[in-house]
């Protein structure tokens, strides 16, 4: 039967997509506000509907009762994406009331990080419930901030889907391994798609896999202690920094940090490419992503060397920093300075 849904999947993106363009729904009108960097086109937002029709069939039986909660911070960005909830700060509300709720009614914890003084406060329930909260709410929103670009999520989430095969580090969860493997054909479907940007996967598509990996690998590390928290660490330092950098940034600018805008480093980059090169706006949106993504193939082989060497996980979680900072700087000045 599923592998009967998986060949069906390109089949039910076309029809969906037509009925969605030929009724005028939910689409996404490409070259609006922060987005004016690509080229203006209505796009189904689709993906997202099909990320979570496709979550909820072949990890059934790993979410068990927890399908509640990641089909609500679904909903949260599919009243983003049809325009009910516009306002960040609300939708910004709604995530911390789902994620609390989430942590404390299942008690999900992170016990150990091997740094000491950390530690030391995670054996505080409170505070290690709130390190949960904290951490999910980066990667869910950085996970949308990335979500910029043609393929750059989706090809992000299925190089590290693919990594995650590699590393077995699901090998203690109750998640089949067919069942995981026909996830990640569904992200390859999608990224396709995505790559000729045939579809979007929307605030809803992004809220949805940010608690999808952030909850998975929080299990996977609890399972396999021998494990370094740093790997984890590394599979999603991307989306996590570029939250992150993105509240530093916009508070240095007296900003609010849940305001979108148009100074990420896949804008920067794109903006980059497309001035220096000359490239078309198709071509440059699918370049940029996928160069981000080769950086991260690179790097997560050589984390994929030794999982347990938490030495190796830092120094390439900071090389990635360093790097990221160091080009951020380079193409902010390109695009600010000389144009």
């Amino acid at each position: 039967m599923k592998f009967y849904y998986l060949l069906l999947v390109p089949l039910l993106i076309i029809i969906l997509n037509f009925f969605l363009k030929k009724f005028s729904l939910l689409l996404s009108y490409t070259g609006e506000s922060h987005q004016r960097f690509v080229e203006k086109d209505s796009v189904p937002l689709s993906g997202g509907l099909i990320l979570l029709l496709s979550f909820l069939i072949f990890f059934y039986d790993f979410i068990d009762h927890l399908q509640i909660y990641f089909v609500i911070i679904f909903l949260i960005g599919f009243i983003s994406d049809i325009k009910l909830v516009s306002s960040p700060i609300k939708r910004f509300i709604l995530q911390i009331l789902l994620l609390i709720t989430f942590v404390l009614f299942e008690n999900i914890q992170i016990t150990s990080t091997r740094l000491i003084i950390l530690d030391q406060l995670l054996d505080y329930k409170f505070f290690s419930y709130f390190f949960v909260v904290f951490c999910m709410m980066v990667l869910i929103n950085g996970t949308n901030f990335i979500d910029g670009l043609n393929t750059l999520a989706l090809g992000y989430y299925l190089i590290v889907s693919l990594v995650i095969i590699k590393s077995e580090i699901l090998i203690n969860l109750n998640i089949a391994s067919s069942d995981f493997f026909y996830w990640v054909i569904t992200l390859f479907f999608l990224y396709i798609f995505n790559l000729f940007k045939k579809i979007f996967i929307g605030d809803g598509g992004s809220y949805l896999l940010g608690l999808i990996y952030s909850f998975l690998l929080i299990f996977a590390y609890t399972v396999n202690q021998e494990v370094s928290p740093f790997f984890i660490v590394l599979l999603l330092w991307y989306p996590c920094f570029e939250n992150l950098f993105s509240i530093i940034r916009k508070h240095n600018l007296n900003k609010s940090p849940i305001n979108p805008d148009a100074k990420h480093f896949h804008q920067l980059l794109f903006f980059y490419l497309k001035k220096k090169y000359l490239f078309k706006d198709t071509l440059t949106n699918s370049l940029s992503a996928n160069i981000i993504n080769l950086y991260n193939v690179l790097v997560f082989f050589i984390g994929l060397q030794d999982i347990k060497n938490t030495q190796l996980q830092i120094y390439l979680i900071f090389l990635s920093i360093f790097l990221y900072s160091y080009f951020y700087l380079k193409l902010f000045r390109y695009r600010y300075k000389k144009h």
